[in-house]
């Protein structure tokens, strides 16, 4: 055995635990991000200006020679500050001592440095918004390769935000099919059009069909159709799916002849289906013909390593102060990349220079995305990565809640998608003109919301 592979294994082998370490995330010189360090059990490291670990990038002017020391602590790190002059920080807050956890960021001088498993130095992807170099991302978009070849179904499973209609949209890329991708939004069908939606009609199949129209299912033939927000399928779309997926058959309105179609059926969700079937409100017979294949994507408040990386991805050579991407860095951004998206489009429209400084608007922004990511737990579906103690709640269906909610919870909603109205009822699972009717009747000006976030061209 090499002596590389050795001493991979005893590090391994000795830690009571995964391997942690530290990553740097952001640097006054861009050059040392992504420079890592491992800490293997009974090991401790001073951190300091002369320290050269991290490839070099502690020598910074705002750190002490002798800034902090770090060591393993069973299965956590361990940080006590060694009276440096301009102290050592845990997310956001000056420590003298504390243990830090996968996930935690650590601030010393200028530098950020994240806590996590190492060691990893995936290459960097980048699927539209799906940006990245975390292992959840990769192990996330690893299953759509696997999958990507079956000519069987395959759920996607998220948190609003998380991309899902992107990672459907790349696995009919890769499925090597010459059919089209067609997307349908399951909450936006109507059981009335339902059967003329999916299937089509032949002409004079009923009254005011002058002429024959091809349903989605036809559309997609020798492709791919999305089922997006399958979870909130009514009862209806749910026994048209699975007699669909059953018996391969297209059959439109008004023909007496049925023809076997070629389709491979995506569908995705934001809603715990496990939960859903457990609680009647989703078919089992349906949830088991789609999630023969299952792919799962995190929210990025479990990646938080991908948080700047795609921030940057969207600043287009502007760069973040340190203040501004510690702030960033640290929200858990209930709406996820769309949220992300969303901040960063306001941060280039009002900042200025090279540099983008934290502005005051944000924090106030930041805190009612997080209001609104409550609410909207509270009213909308479940996510899919709920704890435990979440799944024994009942969430309401979509329209229901909407009817419940007030004036209040409807505006935190919209700030949370910076009054977008088309993101913000995408999140909700209903239609832009449904949430529209719901904001005037609860008395939400829309106009003067925007105005008072400053963005008057959402929409």
């Amino acid at each position: 055995m090499d002596d590389t592979r050795t001493a991979t294994l005893s590090l391994h082998q000795s830690a009571r635990g995964p391997a942690l370490g530290l990553e740097v995330v952001w640097h006054p010189d861009p050059a040392f991000v992504g420079g890592q360090r491992s800490v293997s059990a009974g090991e401790r490291l001073v951190l300091g200006r002369n320290s050269p670990e991290l490839g070099g990038a502690l020598q910074e002017p705002r750190i002490s020679r002798r800034h902090s020391e770090l060591g393993r602590l069973g299965s956590a790190l361990s940080i006590r500050d060694l009276d440096s002059h301009n102290g050592t920080w845990v997310n956001g807050e000056q420590v003298a001592s504390a243990a830090l956890n996968p996930g935690d960021v650590l601030g010393v001088g200028q530098v950020l440095l994240l806590v996590r498993e190492l060691p990893i130095n995936p290459a960097p992807l980048a699927w539209g918004p799906l940006v990245g170099r975390s292992p959840e991302l990769h192990a996330a978009l690893e299953a759509v390769d696997r999958v990507a070849g079956l000519d069987m179904p395959v759920l996607i499973q998220g948190e609003s935000g998380t991309g899902k209609e992107l990672v459907a949209q790349e696995l009919h890329a890769r499925s090597g099919r010459e059919g089209p991708f067609v997307a349908v939004n399951c909450a936006g069908v109507a059981d009335s059009l339902l059967q003329s939606e999916l299937f089509g009609h032949v002409r004079g199949a009923y009254s005011g069909a002058e002429k024959a129209r091809r349903g989605l299912v036809d559309q997609a033939r020798g492709g791919t159709l999305l089922l997006d927000e399958i979870g909130d399928a009514s009862p209806a779309l749910q026994a048209a799916l699975l007699r669909l997926l059953q018996e391969r058959e297209l059959r439109p309105v008004g023909s007496d002849t049925a023809q076997i179609v070629d389709v491979r059926f995506v569908a995705a969700t934001n809603r715990d289906l496990v939960r859903e079937v457990r609680q009647g409100s989703f078919r089992e017979d349906l949830y088991a013909r789609l999630s023969r294949q299952v792919v799962f994507l995190p929210p990025l408040r479990a990646r938080r390593a991908d948080i700047l990386v795609l921030v940057h991805s969207l600043l287009d050579g502007v760069r973040l102060s340190h203040g501004l991407a510690q702030t960033l860095l640290l929200h858990d951004w209930p709406g996820n990349v769309r949220a992300v998206q969303a901040v960063v489009e306001q941060l280039l429209l009002r900042g200025e220079g090279p540099v983008l400084e934290q502005p005051d608007w944000l924090a106030d922004v930041l805190a009612r995305q997080a209001r609104a990511g409550d609410a909207l737990a509270q009213v909308a579906s479940s996510s899919v990565v709920s704890s435990a103690a979440e799944a024994g709640v009942e969430a309401p269906e979509p329209k229901r809640a909407l009817s419940a909610m007030r004036h209040a919870e409807l505006r935190e909603i919209l700030i949370t998608h910076l009054g977008n109205l088309a993101a913000a009822a995408k999140a909700l699972g209903v239609g832009r003109n449904t949430l529209y009717r719901h904001l005037q009747r609860a008395g939400v000006d829309l106009e003067a919301l925007r105005e008072e976030l400053g963005d008057g061209r959402g929409r």
